[in-house]
């Protein structure tokens, strides 16, 4: 998942762009991508620790959001969800 490696210095608040790298992106080109202002505003509060936009609390990045997202899922009641992020999209609209 090309969010959990995202780099600070790939964030471009005043472009508002996203940079995504070759090596975390799936057809291995790198692309910037427009970020919508309330993720820009969202990232920009994020604590600025380390190198990482998301990152545990000895600076490497997460790998997995896995465990976060079933807890979530069990405390929303929700149930029989695909076991990713996009599996709920049908469920939220």
């Amino acid at each position: 998942m090309s969010a959990l490696t995202l780099r600070r210095r790939d964030v471009d608040a005043a472009r508002r762009t996203v940079t995504v790298q070759a090596t975390n992106a799936k057809n291995d080109q790198t692309r910037s991508v427009p970020s919508h202002s309330t993720v820009q505003g969202t990232l920009e509060r994020l604590p600025r620790t380390g190198e990482f936009v998301f990152e545990k609390p000895d600076g490497e990045p997460y790998t997995s959001v896995r465990n976060r997202f079933d807890t979530a899922c069990r405390l929303a009641g929700l149930k029989d969800v695909t076991p990713t992020p996009y599996g709920t999209r049908s469920r939220l609209d």
